[in-house]
């Protein structure tokens, strides 16, 4: 059940049979209108069983010998049938004379000179040069039924203005007897033609009867007669007599005497022998006998009727089958349809994401026009034969595409059903209202908020303004539509009082606004002029003038505190380096002493120990205290990294040994070249060494890692902890914040504060990451360039407090 449900490989091949059942079933479908179209839809689809003789195969084949027996020997004669039909040669004559000395006089009248007149179908009239008769250089115009042969049809001559109207009445002479002479041709080749078709058939009977001139035109035997006609039938089950007087005297019962097809159009019998005998004066009996012979057309006829016939009821019980096959298919698809394995829920393709309406609308269209080309295609296809295979498999083609079209749809609205998706909350246009709605309440909320707002500090004829405004320029506008001038003239004159009240508020916040900025800026605070603002303005301005001088004090203090504490640390350690030096020297001479109390020596390597981590302690100090005030003086060159690093890494590698630690360094083969101050860097990758080697538990990895990354030189240590880091990152670059909390080791707290400084001043960071037990610092520095060259940089001590003394 769940390959049934989930197997994409199944439902592309259920949809694939779907649409060959549906191509196949409109292909079947074609066949069977054409069939049906062939033999006479009414009969066709109410008849049990179909008979040729009710066919419309049968019906076109009795016109056309009908057509044959009419041509053959009742309308056969030029001279007296169809000459009469056209215009004299007089007639023609005069017609194009009077026409061509209008256009002459036109002509000439209009452009002078020689006049080319070119006559055809649709005729246009060209003028050129007096001396040419070439090709015509302008057209001027389109006459229709101009020089024309009225009566023959369109014949094609040329006459120039210069012509005489007996050359013309030759001119005309010539065409219509050349005219007349092809009609003639022609008229007596369908006579041939006709005669040579009646001569071939071996399945009809008839006999013509002249009531004028008694003349007799029948292939039966001498003896047959009008009234004994029916004796001499060899089988009289099709046959018909139609008298000029009486109309249609005798048929027989297989006879429909209703309509005939002739071609695709259904035409009485009755007009049928009406124009072709009895307006002629003939008397016309006809018969079919059955069976039929094999040799001429209506065998033929028959033979494909009967074929056709035999295969409508196979064909509708297919094309049902194929239906059904193609329902039964489609309702699986869209059972199945949304459900991919491994993904929970109902999987929507990109097209299933548009609104509803939209997708219905894209859908619906091209379906419909897919729809209408099938239509289009098959109407093209009933009028052909079964051998013909373009259009119907247009048609075909063209349905499976509508099908395909709607169930992509159908699948899509059945997916957003089992998704819990609203169809009509999914639309376009629903979705346009709720937004809308929300708008709209979201608009008139915040307008009642801002209206109805608590007015603390401005005073509450803002709000008696606001709605005196609106009622003023309210009742102005409806004064408009009676007096417009004057009421124009006062809500003008109203707005532009109110709009001078505005700007004075817009210009007095503007410029508070612009001092705010400043501020913030860093620029030194500025006095507002309040005494041109409004009160409420005048208020807020005298009180961020008052904040700004505070604030300015504030800061202006808290550089003084920071210059002192600066000073005191500088003051303290310079006036503690002396007596410590005394104390360095005078336990070094006493370590040279021969003293032989071991408790004597111990006590001494105690005082030399512990003066060597004030010393170091001092000198931090002093190092934090001008990094801090920035009274740092950075000599930048173009420093090898992985030098640098290979340095500091090989002279801490000892110390590293005593504790057992393993340092590896990693660096790439090309060395990132950094521009810094090559001893400040020093100093930083010293630092962390030192704080790793200090840090990291015994027995473990340190791993350095030299690299360039986005344009800037890394240097990286990493190395696990020997305690546990319950810090965050950013404290342990404070001053005197150690990763020991029992501050049993040895350490001032100061080596990341002064490495994170020196880092900044040279335009790099220093990043610090705790992991559980893992401990990683990372320094950024800029990539040196080939513009760089050495300098010697004195930064400025900032305004405010550095973080890192905080």
């Amino acid at each position: 059940m769940k390959s049934i449900k989930y197997s994409y490989g199944l439902k592309t091949v259920a949809f694939l049979v779907a649409l060959a059942c549906v191509f196949s079933a409109a292909w079947y479908t074609q066949l069977v209108v054409q069939t049906l179209d062939s033999y006479g839809w009414q009969k066709g689809l109410t008849s049990d069983e179909l008979t040729f003789t009710d066919s419309s195969l049968f019906q076109q084949e009795v016109v056309s010998t009908l057509d044959d027996l009419n041509r053959a020997y009742v309308q056969n004669n030029w001279e007296s049938d169809q000459l009469p039909k056209y215009d004299t040669l007089e007639e023609e004559q005069d017609y194009v004379l009077t026409q061509f000395h209008q256009f002459q006089e036109e002509m000439l009248a209009t452009y002078g000179g020689e006049v080319y007149v070119y006559s055809a179908t649709g005729s246009s009239v060209r003028v050129e040069e007096t001396t040419a008769y070439g090709s015509p250089t302008e057209s001027i115009g389109s006459f229709a039924n101009t020089f024309h042969l009225n009566s023959i049809g369109s014949s094609e001559f040329t006459l120039y203005s210069d012509e005489t109207d007996q050359e013309v009445l030759d001119t005309v002479a010539e065409v219509y007897n050349s005219t007349l002479e092809n009609y003639k041709r022609q008229f007596e080749s369908s006579v041939l033609q006709a005669q040579q078709a009646l001569s071939k058939l071996k399945n009809v009977q008839y006999y013509l009867y002249n009531t004028d001139t008694g003349e007799v035109i029948t292939n039966m035997p001498a003896e047959v007669t009008a009234e004994n006609f029916r004796e001499y039938l060899n089988s009289p089950d099709w046959y018909f007599g139609y008298t000029c007087d009486k109309g249609l005297t005798l048929y027989s019962d297989s006879l429909n005497i209703d309509t005939f097809y002739q071609g695709n159009y259904a035409i009485p019998f009755a007009d049928l022998l009406n124009s072709r005998f009895s307006d002629k004066g003939y008397d016309v009996y006809f018969d079919i006998p059955m069976p039929l012979e094999r040799g001429d057309s209506f065998a033929d006829a028959q033979e494909e009727f009967l074929t056709g016939a035999s295969q409508i009821r196979t064909r509708c019980l297919a094309t049902v089958a194929l239906l059904i096959a193609a329902a039964l298919l489609s309702l699986y698809l869209v059972l199945v349809t949304g459900h991919v394995r491994g993904r929970e829920g109902i999987c929507l393709a990109p097209g299933d994401k548009l609104p509803n309406d939209l997708h219905f609308v894209l859908s619906w269209g091209l379906g419909i026009a897919a729809g209408t080309g099938a239509v289009v295609a098959c109407s093209y296809a009933i009028g052909l034969s079964t051998d013909e295979i373009f259009f119907p498999a247009l048609g075909a083609l063209l349905s499976a595409v509508v099908y395909a079209i709607a169930m992509e749809w159908i699948n899509s609205v059945a997916k957003g059903y089992k998704a819990g998706r609203p169809y009509f909350r999914s639309t376009l246009l629903a979705k346009l209202f709720i937004a809308w709605h929300k708008g709209n309440k979201k608009l008139f909320g915040a307008l009642r908020r801002i209206y109805f707002a608590k007015l603390n500090s401005l005073s509450k004829k803002v709000r008696w303004f606001a709605f005196f405004y609106l009622a003023v320029n309210a009742v102005l506008a409806l004064f408009t539509f009676e007096r417009i001038g004057f009421a124009l003239f006062l809500l003008v004159s109203f707005n532009v009082i109110c709009l001078i009240l505005v700007w004075r508020y817009v210009i007095s916040l503007d410029k508070i606004i612009t001092a705010a900025q400043k501020s913030h800026d860093g620029e030194p605070a500025q006095l507002l002029d309040t005494q041109s603002m409004p009160q409420p303005l005048r208020s807020l301005a005298e009180n961020f003038t008052a904040a700004q001088e505070s604030k300015a004090a504030a800061i202006e203090e808290a550089l003084k505190g920071e210059r002192m504490k600066t000073e005191l640390i500088t003051n303290v350690s310079h006036d503690l380096k002396t007596p410590l030096t005394s104390i360095i020297s005078y336990v070094d001479l006493l370590e040279k002493c021969d003293i032989q109390d071991e408790t004597a020596q111990k006590y001494i390597r105690v005082l030399d120990e512990k003066s060597g981590r004030l010393k170091r302690l001092i000198e931090d100090l002093v190092e934090a205290s001008k990094v801090s005030s920035g009274a740092v003086t950075l000599n930048k060159i173009r420093v090898n990294l992985c030098e640098l690093a290979t340095q500091a890494v090989g002279e801490m590698e000892d110390s590293f040994e005593e504790r057992r630690l393993e340092i590896v360094l990693n660096t790439p083969e090309t060395p990132p070249v950094i521009f810094a101050d090559s001893q400040k860097t020093w100093r930083i990758f010293d630092n962390l060494l030192n704080n790793a080697r200090k840090y990291s538990l015994e027995g473990t990895r340190v791993y350095v890692d030299v690299r360039e990354e986005n344009g800037e030189g890394i240097f990286s240590v990493k190395n696990v902890s020997a305690e546990a880091l319950n810090i965050p990152p950013e404290e342990l670059t404070q001053r005197f914040v150690r990763g020991d909390q029992s501050r049993t080791k040895e350490g001032s707290g100061l080596g990341l504060s002064i490495a994170k400084d020196l880092c900044t001043l040279q335009g790099g960071a220093l990043e610090l990451q705790i992991d559980g037990d893992l401990f990683k610092a990372t320094v950024k520095l800029p990539l040196a360039y080939d513009g760089d060259i050495a300098e010697s940089v004195s930064p400025v001590s900032p305004d405010t407090p550095n973080s890192s003394s905080q």
